[in-house]
C-alpha cells in the first residue's frame, strides 16, 4: 500500500521557492525543508536495505533531479558573481 506524505515533493518545493523570485544570495542559501531531507534519508535507507518499492524509487529519482537542478543553479549564480567581481558582463 503506497504511503502518502503531506509535504511537497522536492520539485514542487523548488518551484514554490523560484516563484518567490529569490535573490542570488537566497538561491545560494537554499536548503530543502527538514521534511524533504528526512524523506530523502528514509528513501536512501530503504534503497540501501533493498526494500524500496518501485514508487519509492521514482520518488527518490525526483529528489536526485531536484538536487542536480539546485547544484546547477547555484554553480551558475556563483559563476555570475565571479564574473561580476572581475568586471566582466553577465549574460
Amino acid at each position: 500500500m503506497p504511503t502518502t506524505h503531506s509535504t511537497l515533493g522536492p520539485l514542487e518545493e523548488i518551484a514554490d521557492f523560484f516563484a518567490c523570485s529569490p535573490t542570488p544570495e537566497q538561491l545560494l542559501q537554499f536548503r530543502p525543508s527538514p521534511e524533504a531531507r528526512g524523506r530523502a534519508e528514509e528513501l536512501l535507507e530503504k534503497l540501501k536495505d533493498g526494500c524500496i518499492s518501485a514508487e519509492e524509487r521514482v520518488e527518490l529519482g525526483q529528489f536526485e533531479q531536484a538536487e542536480r537542478l539546485m547544484r546547477l543553479v547555484k554553480a551558475r549564480v556563483q559563476a555570475g558573481k565571479a564574473r561580476q567581481s572581475r568586471g566582466q558582463p553577465t549574460r
